[in-house]
């Protein structure tokens, strides 16, 4: 009977790590989802790109100390912070339209050639 109690709290214990972790997610998307929710789409692109920053380093900053936590992110680790960056961004554009629109907007914008690159191809 004690070896089923002990089964049964590391089975509980086990399924309170994973769902913190995804609490703290969760709630980083979230704040940042929200913040997306306020820029306005059709803002000049230098606006949107420094509004899109704003939104996405001050959801992660709030959050910090349980995102260190959950992707066991060392000072000397700057792999473990790009996972991270990389997750929450799936995450966003998952879930967030508001987002993953703001992002096609961006996107499309750097998929534009600079005035003098077109020149120079058609003067080729």
């Amino acid at each position: 009977m004690k070896i089923v109690k002990i089964a049964l709290l590391a089975f509980a214990v086990l399924l309170f790590i994973p769902s913190f972790s995804q609490k703290v997610t969760k709630k980083v998307t979230k704040e940042i989802c929200d913040c997306f929710d306020k820029i306005d789409p059709k803002s000049p692109m230098e606006a949107l790109k420094q509004e899109s920053e704003t939104c996405i380093m001050q959801g992660m900053m709030n959050n910090i100390d349980g995102l260190v936590k959950e992707y066991k992110i060392k000072e000397d680790d700057p792999q473990a912070a790009d996972k991270m960056g990389q997750e929450i961004g799936k995450k966003l554009v998952k879930e967030c339209p508001s987002a993953l629109n703001i992002f096609i907007i961006l996107g499309s914008d750097e998929e534009k050639p600079e005035d003098g690159e077109e020149e120079k191809k058609e003067g080729e």
